[in-house]
């Protein structure tokens, strides 16, 4: 088994781009454009960023409702997300 084995739950990635990347003073490292294409990544994604022995794993964060758990329409209402049936249930009560 493989790196990539190891950290894909034994199966085999899509691609790999071969590059090796520095780590800035600053922790950042660039994702190199042909991977950011590759994986539709826009500036402003978040990541959830997890650890596996030594292995660094970049898990695009897709916002859901804080109440039901929808994915859909969703959108950051103060400190949370919202899908739009419960965005409006709480302008209802807020108006």
């Amino acid at each position: 088994m493989n790196n990539y084995e190891n950290i894909s739950g034994g199966q085999n990635f899509d691609q790999t781009s071969g590059a090796i990347r520095t780590m800035d003073e600053f922790g950042r490292i660039i994702i190199p454009k042909i991977v950011r294409e590759r994986m539709c990544l826009l500036e402003g994604d978040q990541f959830e960023i997890v650890t596996q022995g030594t292995q660094i794993i970049f898990i695009r964060h897709e916002p859901k409702c804080f109440v039901c758990e929808d994915d859909i329409n969703v959108q950051k209402v103060g400190r949370g997300y919202l899908c739009e049936e419960h965005r409006e249930m709480v302008e209802e009560i807020i108006a």
